[in-house]
């Protein structure tokens, strides 16, 4: 299993999204709810390399710009690991997951919270347009 699709499937084992926006064809989500909730967390469970969660958060505006123009199905999920000594995202996250040395090292043992977001195309069931979609959920008690 890649570190997307371990990332795809504990996204999909969530039922309540924390945040949720979706915005018509063409137009920009407005992230900084999502921005917001991710700060507060970072600032407030990780005590040192907080910064790196910078370099995360480019990954999801990257993210967010690209899908504005795409014309087809399709979503990416980006997650947000917060340890005591920084910040991963979905590579780093899957390395310590993968991890077989210790089968007791689990996500409950190396992250304080994880987060997953999806920025997604879905068209639009009533207009012929496609929508972007980015959903916010917290996942360390489904990420496996």
């Amino acid at each position: 299993m890649t570190a997307d699709e371990r990332i795809e499937k504990a996204f999909n084992k969530i039922k309540e999204p924390i945040f949720k926006e979706t915005v018509s064809n063409g137009n920009y989500i407005p992230a900084s709810t999502i921005a917001g909730i991710l700060i507060e967390n970072v600032g407030r469970f990780c005590e040192k390399h907080a910064a790196d969660f910078l370099l995360d958060w480019g990954r999801i505006e990257k993210t967010i710009e690209n899908f504005a123009d795409i014309q087809e199905e399709t979503a990416k999920y980006i997650a947000i690991g917060i340890r005591e000594l920084g910040v991963d995202s979905n590579d780093l996250i899957h390395t310590r997951l993968s991890d077989t040395t210790n089968p007791y090292e689990t996500a409950q043992h190396y992250y304080r919270k994880i987060f997953i977001v999806e920025i997604a195309r879905k068209k639009d069931e009533f207009f012929d347009q496609y929508n972007t979609i980015a959903t916010l959920v917290e996942a360390k008690s489904v990420i496996e």
